[in-house]
């Protein structure tokens, strides 16, 4: 997890899961994917969220990626959070750098 602070919006957490495709635990798997360098702006004027992360993971070319939302700062992700989009997010991710997601807080959490 990674405390992020937006502004023009309540500071809060965002968590990247990373899931093996299917869910379905590797014998083979030397160590989980890592994600690091997670970054998140508010566009100007705006309620979108632009996110960026990197991710690794030597034991899988594809993964799963979901974002989590808190609005107090990482001790609960109740915020209904579901407009998420870009190629950084879904399934079928590969591992990279500056992976992109944008958030588009407008539709999940109004005001």
């Amino acid at each position: 997890m990674k405390a992020v602070r937006v502004p023009g919006l309540l500071a809060f957490a965002v968590l990247l899961g990373f899931l093996l495709d299917a869910w379905v635990p590797r014998a083979d798997a030397a160590s989980p994917p890592t994600v690091s360098n997670v970054r998140a702006q508010q566009r100007a004027g705006t309620q979108q969220v632009d996110i960026t992360y990197d991710l690794a993971d030597a034991d899988s070319a594809r993964l799963s990626v979901s974002v989590a939302v808190s609005d107090n700062g990482g001790a609960t992700f109740a915020v209904p959070a579901t407009s998420f989009s870009g190629d950084g997010y879904g399934v079928s991710i590969s591992p990279g750098t500056r992976k992109p997601i944008v958030w588009d807080a407008a539709r999940d959490w109004p005001g």
